[in-house]
This record gives structure tokens, C-alpha cells and sequence, in this order.
């Protein structure tokens, strides 16, 4: 099937289903099966998803390890298997008296850098199986610890029972695991009741797009006018802009002469803005990593 689109597109998930289900509508709308993502959203979760069409799909390894923000609301009294709402209730207790000041001192615990256990049941593979697969078959999932890092934890409201948190936090924290972890030390227990992704990396909400808008896109011609161009997002990658010549011998994957110094890659663009590649500099000499426009 041809690729008609090469950009990428950010989602407003729906509750209800899951991050694949995402990827398969937008490839009926797209008309293209080439399509990836930046990171997955739980079922129950809603919010931004950063679609990947067409050679986008080969930036996914720098745009996956982006900083995430969300807005979590905290079910106190009751845990789950799963940590949050979608699993089976395990434990119930009565929720204590908790002041504004014992709150925050329970969240100081999980601000800045911090190692977590990440829920039994989550894609992380043990012995070649994923733990959920396991954990649904009854057997003991002992996950190790994992550092990540909580930048921002605010409390945004609460009732005697239920907290509303902001999150912003490096990529693969798990925010049912600060929900369960937060219940423990409160002493009631707690699992995640709503989530909602609402930043991921440069991206955030307000740019995102409903599926049924989406569509409408589609079905007018006028998806490409929504997509953004290759490269959007990555201003943390150093950039250069290249003269025809070079960018030529780039795309025949020579390498031409280049006066930067650095370890990291360089996002190389022609003078029409189009990033051509993703390159490393060798002992003077620039190389490309991976390719995105073909010469013509």
C-alpha cells in the first residue's frame, strides 16, 4: 500500500480503547498502514497520542523518550490489581483524615528522581512473556525497580476521598504505580480513577485532533493540512542546514566535511526546510544515520 502521507499528526484519545485501536482507525482514514506512535495509552486513558505517518515512523526512537504530562485523579480506599480502575478490587479501607500538609508531604516522596516498581501488570517482559500475560495467569510478577524522574507533582483539588494531580514526568513512569504507591503511604490504599494525557514532549493538548475530526479530514482531502512536518518536535537535536550538493551527497549516503563537534546527531535540512536526514559527525566527516528524502 503507498504512503501518501510522510508527517505527523497529534490525537485526542478516546476512553475506551486501546492505543492499537488508534493506529488502525487512522490507517483506514490514511488509507496507509505505515503508522506508529510515541507512547501508549491505557484503555481508560485519554489524551495526547503523537501519530507517526509514512518515514515519521522512523523518528520514533528519538520522539518515544520525551518528557509526558498528565492530569490523574486518585481513588483513595480502594486498590486494585492493576492500580487502577480497570482491574479487580483487591482491598478496601477506610479513608483517614488527611490534611492539605500530610498530602503534600506524602507527594514530596515521589518528587524529582525517584525508583519505581512498575505495576505487575504492564508490557515489561519477563523471561520472553509480557508480566500482565503472567499475572493474569496467576503467577507471582516481581518487576524490579527503575529510576524515573517526576519534574512537576501538583495537586490541582481533592475530596475527602479523591485527588487530583498534575504530572510531568520522563517517559516510561507510570502514573498507576505513583497512584497505588501514594495510597500505601497514606495507609488507605488508592488506585487511579482518570487519566489524561495532556502534553508529550513538545506536543500538547491543544493541538490534538478527536478521531471524528480526524475523519472529517480525511474524507474532505484535507488530512495533510493538519499533519506537521518531519523533524517538528525535536529542537533539543541540533539542526543545520545544508546546500543542495551536500544534501545530495547525504541522501547517496556519502559523507561530506563538517566543522561541528559533538557526540550527539544533527537533524541536516535542505534550504527548503525539509529535514533531509539524521546525521553524527566523525572525525570531521558528517555521515547519515537515517535518510527521509530520496534524491530527485
Amino acid at each position: 500500500m503507498s504512503h501518501p502521507y510522510n508527517g505527523l499528526l497529534v490525537v485526542d484519545k478516546p476512553q475506551g480503547i486501546t492505543s492499537h485501536d488508534v493506529v488502525g482507525k487512522l490507517r483506514r482514514i490514511a488509507g496507509m498502514r505505515k503508522i506508529g506512535h510515541t507512547g501508549t495509552l491505557d484503555p481508560m486513558a485519554t489524551g495526547v497520542m503523537v501519530m507517526l505517518l509514512g518515514q515519521a515512523t522512523r523518528l520514533s526512537d528519538y520522539l518515544i523518550r520525551h518528557n509526558k504530562g498528565y492530569i490523574a485523579t486518585v481513588q483513595l480506599g480502594v486498590t486494585t490489581d492493576t492500580y487502577d480502575a480497570e482491574g479487580e478490587t483487591v482491598a478496601t479501607a477506610a479513608v483517614p483524615t488527611i490534611s492539605d500538609a500530610d498530602l503534600e508531604t506524602a507527594l514530596d516522596a515521589f518528587r524529582g528522581p525517584i525508583e519505581q516498581i512498575p505495576p505487575a501488570h504492564s508490557a515489561i517482559k519477563r523471561g520472553g512473556k509480557k508480566a500482565y500475560e503472567l499475572a493474569r495467569q496467576g503467577k507471582k510478577v516481581d518487576l524490579p525497580a527503575r529510576p524515573v524522574t517526576i519534574h512537576q507533582l501538583s495537586m490541582l483539588g481533592r475530596t475527602d476521598s479523591t485527588v487530583d494531580l498534575e504530572i510531568h514526568c520522563s517517559a516510561g513512569t507510570y502514573i498507576r504505580s505513583i497512584a497505588h504507591d501514594l495510597g500505601q503511604s497514606l495507609g488507605s490504599g488508592a488506585h487511579l480513577s482518570a487519566l489524561r494525557r495532556i502534553q508529550s514532549g513538545a506536543f500538547g493538548i491543544k493541538q490534538a485532533k478527536t478521531l471524528e475530526e480526524v475523519k472529517a479530514l480525511g474524507d474532505a482531502g484535507t488530512l495533510a493540512n493538519a499533519m506537521l512536518p518531519l523533524g517538528t518536535g525535536m529542537d533539543e537535536m541540533e539542526k543545520i542546514t545544508l546546500s543542495e550538493d551536500d544534501c545530495r551527497a547525504l541522501m547517496f549516503g556519502k559523507r561530506i566535511q563538517c566543522d561541528r563537534v559533538t557526540d550527539n546527531s544533527i537533524r541536516a535540512y535542505n534550504n527548503a526546510g525539509e529535514l533531509i536526514a539524521i546525521t553524527k559527525v566523525i572525525e570531521g566527516l558528517m555521515r547519515s544515520e537515517k535518510v527521509f528524502q530520496q534524491p530527485k
